[in-house]
């Protein structure tokens, strides 16, 4: 019975995890990254060749200029014959499965391929991600939507629509600017009190953000999607997305013991490591993950 018990979850679990990329997403997305696949081998690493991504790919062949396609078929992204495609390709473009994300972005970075992949906006917050977007070398999408449409699996054999929380990241230029945020909000310390056990005041939406604020914010994890780089510094992001991600603004201490696994540090049971709660707390109260910015002088 556990024997049973355990296959059932394992494929409810197989399920939830199918989202199916809708074409109209795929083309809104792609059309601003065409200029770079002339002449590259792109590989649908998560893909069969009834997905969108390989009928995307396999239509514009010839007016994306393309060096050829690799689809996976099906082979697990980890397989040995899946990496050696990957490491035969230039770009990456597909849909990973969301309970595999960290481990399949890691795979792009240590094999530092150029990649343009959906994943759940909460990735932003991933350790690897987010170094990699401090450092400019992962983008967000063109669109910059953090929702989508897809096509899941009933479990009676057929697809019913959801909209997920869903995001593009990229190492492409999609050549689309970031827009200046227009801020109107001014700073008072009711409205913007400082967190329990952070060096930063807490800020409750992107659109409060107070312009005439010189030190750090900790603004909704949302602000990744609309950040100028040019208007604001990346400073960090809570404790609880990975130790020292806070870039010392935190008040505990973070542990360098932690376990690590494709550069990605493993997720805990707990979100106090040494004493110190990791969460942004203001007068006691938890609140969710942060960004930490600070507002570059003119």
């Amino acid at each position: 019975m556990i024997g049973r018990n355990k296959c059932l979850n394992n494929a409810k679990k197989d399920i939830d995890d199918e989202y199916y990329t809708q074409m109209v997403y795929i083309e809104d997305e792609l059309k601003h990254y065409k200029r770079h696949f002339k002449g590259k081998v792109v590989y649908c690493s998560c893909d069969g060749p009834e997905s969108n991504f390989a009928k995307y790919f396999k239509r514009e062949y010839d007016n994306l200029g393309l060096k050829g396609l690799n689809i996976s078929n099906g082979l697990d992204f980890r397989s040995p014959e899946s990496v050696a495609m990957l490491e035969q390709s230039d770009i990456v473009v597909t849909n990973p499965p969301y309970s595999l994300f960290r481990l399949f972005f890691s795979q792009l970075i240590q094999h530092k391929k150029q990649f343009l992949i959906v994943g759940s906006f909460t990735g932003v917050t991933y350790r690897a991600v987010f170094l990699s977007m401090q450092d400019g070398v992962v983008m967000i999408g063109a669109s910059g939507s953090d929702k989508a449409a897809f096509d899941c699996p009933d479990g009676k054999g057929g697809f019913i629509q959801k909209v997920a929380p869903a995001i593009w990241f990229s190492t492409l230029d999609s050549g689309v600017p970031v827009k200046y945020l227009e801020l109107t909000c001014k700073y008072n310390a009711k409205d913007y009190p400082k967190y329990d056990n952070y060096d930063a005041i807490n800020v409750n939406s992107v659109k409060e953000i107070p312009c005439d604020y010189e030190g750090v914010m900790g603004v909704p994890i949302t602000v990744m999607r609309v950040l100028n780089r040019e208007q604001f510094e990346l400073i960090g992001c809570t404790e609880d997305c990975g130790p020292g991600l806070s870039a010392g603004l935190w008040f505990g201490r973070s542990n360098p013991n932690q376990s690590v696994l494709f550069g990605e540090y493993t997720k805990c049971n707990t979100d106090v490591w040494n004493g110190g709660t990791t969460g942004c707390m203001v007068d006691g109260v938890n609140i969710f993950k942060r960004i930490f910015i600070k507002r570059r002088k003119r």
